[in-house]
């Protein structure tokens, strides 16, 4: 068996010798052999593949250590994988990973080789509660100074996970960290994890030569953060979501950008909450460096992040309220991405005075400096600057609804106001030199218990010599014309070609497809250019996004123009369940499968509770709460997306007791907010035990060693540990 260690208090020598101590008392006071003893644990090998081998490798500390972050949800087989000879530490991902590391290492010496396995991104990756990056370098010097005092001479660090030496800004992560460490560094430039999904083992960029063999692990997929795009084309973005941190990168033609000032462990855009005088940050605003000009707010760690198609979703809980942030990236070349935050009161009674402020440390593709501006039409907040192709605009456009105040400026300035709360100035700094950040805010007066807010907004990212300014009007389902202001702002007369697109069913028709030869745009010119867009037929109430795409010189850029359809009858009707369901699945012995089904594709929430146990409502269920608001506990609650009506999703339950009856009350909810206004319930009984089930060897490990217990992300259940 690998060796696998957690807890460093004690020595694995002195750990055997309490082990052999043990044994001679047994022989002693049962007059047992140790012949006997060992036979007993060969036949224990039989049972469970998780016995602690006792030849003198496995007493000898290896000089390879595999620190595996636990956030990868780490399977038997996946540290199974890890050859032997290399210890596999499983990281808590509740806890700063660089800093258990840091611990691991400072009784080691003499370590050859430290292979990581995290979640990555260009430049950094993700231990547990940590980031490392270029940028946190410095706060981690302590902990990097132990793991750098543990190696020994030629000794290496093999980072497993995606892109982290992708580019320029991969390149100077690990060359920083060779220099800081003294180890070679490996990393890869592309997909790492299962090669069914385009991934590989293969460390492509190094900053020496490497000594060690690299470990592939058995892992179903891939050592990534949620990315959306990437595709290194100029003007295409990639964006990154960490616990809800939005980092927004522009290709410049030769590699991604920032768009938002990075500070390693958050980027620099966020949100904050102010409910009734009480401010949450919900990333960004809650540092206390305030070199970085951030303010100091309590923040709030998301409860759930994940990534479906080209949306990445990410969940905060707020005493009763509820945020949910959907980040989406249309296509692989949009040049803007959409935001919508979906905020709902879970509690037994109505919530005032709510201000809701998202912000940037703008960046601007590796320039701090621009000026700022506010459209007033389009209601777009944001800064812009002259570059040798033309200008580069970068903001935030409010969408629905209208927008309560604003502010662009020096960042600090900025950060202070959404970090005191209360409304934003309405100001606008002036001068083209400013450190410019920005933010938006929204404010509703009252939300009554069980009541949806919906915020809608897109991020902008466009540098070209031609650009266009969007539109945005109402529409009852008549057709509307929208007016996009074309600008050529370089020294030089330029040619345009137009092209639009617009939601399926809807039609738009241009005005003119091009500005070419004699009718092209004159230098620091503009013109109009219409489109006519008729909605389709029943549209639903709604904004709708109409993409102009411009193309100048073979560079094609995008400005989006918004339809709200606002006097179409609104779909106000929950979704109802198809016959037959919900039903019950597959029962395990500690886990249960539940088939749901609606007319109508959303989510449907559900919540696991004792059997018999009092009927929660609608609006807990939502929440994740059982009857009168308690925790049901830990994956007792959550939701399923609802993506067809003809087949039904699946619901996986576990944690669940060996042969126990509970009660699953669900609800189900449409893609326009509306919930049903009563749970319903399946019952479940787990089944009984009959054996051993290695399906089931998840979560801690209890080695043999008396009183050593081996904590980390693999669990046996209860009739798997041995004492």
């Amino acid at each position: 068996m690998k060796n696998m260690i957690i807890n460093k208090n004690m020595t694995r020598r002195n750990r055997m010798r309490l082990y052999v101590k043990g044994l001679s008392r047994v022989r002693k006071d049962c007059n047992v052999s140790l012949k006997l003893i060992f036979s007993l644990l060969s036949i224990l090998l039989l049972f469970n593949a998780w016995i602690v081998t006792l030849n003198a490798e496995a007493v000898t500390e290896s000089r390879e250590i595999a620190f595996i972050d636990g956030g990868i949800n780490p399977t038997l087989a996946f540290v199974q994988s890890i050859p032997q000879g290399v210890e596999a530490v499983v990281l808590d991902n509740q806890r700063d990973g660089i800093e258990q590391i840091a611990e691991v290492l400072k009784t080691r010496q003499d370590i050859k080789a430290i292979h990581i396995f995290s979640h990555g991104a260009p430049g950094k990756i993700s231990l547990g509660k940590g980031v490392l990056s270029t940028e946190t370098m410095e706060k981690y010097r302590e902990s990097l100074r132990a793991i750098s005092d543990s190696l020994g001479e030629n000794s290496d660090i093999l980072i497993y996970g995606c892109n982290v030496a992708e580019g320029t800004r991969g390149s100077k992560f690990i060359g920083q960290l060779a220099i800081t460490t003294g180890a070679n560094v490996a990393a890869s430039t592309d997909a790492t994890g299962d090669e069914a999904l385009q991934g590989n083992w293969t460390l492509e960029a190094s900053t020496g030569p490497i000594r060690s063999k690299t470990i592939a692990a058995k892992y179903d997929g891939l050592l990534q953060t949620d990315v959306l795009g990437g595709v290194p084309s100029k003007g295409n973005l990639r964006v990154t979501v960490i616990d809800g941190n939005v980092q927004v990168e522009r290709h410049d033609g030769i590699d991604f950008a920032g768009q938002y000032n990075d500070f390693g462990t958050i980027a620099g855009s966020g949100a904050a909450i102010d409910i009734n005088g009480s401010i949450s940050s919900l990333g960004y605003y809650y540092s206390n460096d305030s070199d970085a000009g951030m303010g100091s707010l309590p923040k709030i760690d998301a409860s759930t992040q994940s990534k479906l198609d080209n949306t990445i979703t990410t969940t905060w809980n707020v005493g009763s309220i509820q945020i949910v942030q959907k980040v989406t990236l249309v296509k692989n070349t949009s040049q803007y991405v959409k935001l919508k935050w979906i905020i709902y009161n879970g509690g037994g009674s109505a919530v005032s005075n709510i201000h809701f402020m998202r912000g940037v440390d703008s960046f601007l593709s590796g320039d701090d400096r621009g000026e700022a501006f506010w459209d007033p039409i389009t209601k777009m907040i944001g800064v812009k600057k002259v570059t040798p192709e033309g200008q580069q605009r970068m903001g935030m456009l409010g969408i629905s609804p209208t927008p309560s105040s604003y502010r662009s400026g020096y960042y600090y300035d900025v950060t202070q106001d959404v970090c005191n709360g209360g409304t934003l100035s309405k100001t606008i700094q002036p001068g083209a030199d400013v450190d410019n950040g920005y933010a938006m805010e929204w404010t509703k007066s009252t939300l009554n218990a069980g009541e949806t807010w919906t915020i809608s907004a897109n991020d902008s990212f466009v540098n070209a010599a031609v650009i266009a300014s969007g539109d945005l009007k109402a529409s009852s389902g008549e057709p509307v014309t929208l007016q996009f202001d074309v600008q050529n702002l370089s020294p030089s007369a330029q040619d345009a070609s137009y092209t639009v697109e617009a939601p399926a069913g809807w039609m738009a028709v241009l005005e003119r497809s091009a500005d070419t030869g004699a009718d092209c745009i004159a230098s620091a010119g503009m013109k109009t250019l219409n489109v006519t867009v008729t909605p389709a037929v029943g549209a639903q109430v709604g904004d709708y996004e109409i993409i102009l795409n411009i193309t100048n010189n073979s560079f094609d850029t995008q400005s989006v123009g918004i339809v709200n359809i606002s006097g179409a009858a609104p779909d106000t009707t929950p979704p109802t369940w198809a016959v037959g369901y919900p039903q019950t699945g597959t029962c395990t012995q500690n886990g249960a499968n539940v088939l749901v089904q609606t007319n109508e594709t959303g989510k449907a929430y559900y919540v696991v509770v004792p059997d018999g146990a009092t009927a929660p409502t609608a609006a807990e269920v939502k929440a994740g709460q059982a009857a009168g608001g308690a925790s049901p506990g830990a994956g007792m609650s959550g939701f399923v997306n609802l993506t067809s009506t003809s087949s039904p999703a699946t619901i996986s339950i576990t944690g669940l007791a060996t042969a126990t009856n509970y009660d699953v009350w669900l609800v189900a909810e449409d893609s326009v907010g509306n919930l049903n206004t009563s749970a319903v319930k399946v019952n479940i009984q787990t089944t009984s035990t009959t054996g051993i089930d290695r399906t089931n060897l998840i979560g801690n490990f209890y080695s043999s060693v008396p009183g050593e217990g081996i904590t980390g992300g693999v669990t046996l259940s209860d009739d798997q540990q041995w004492h």
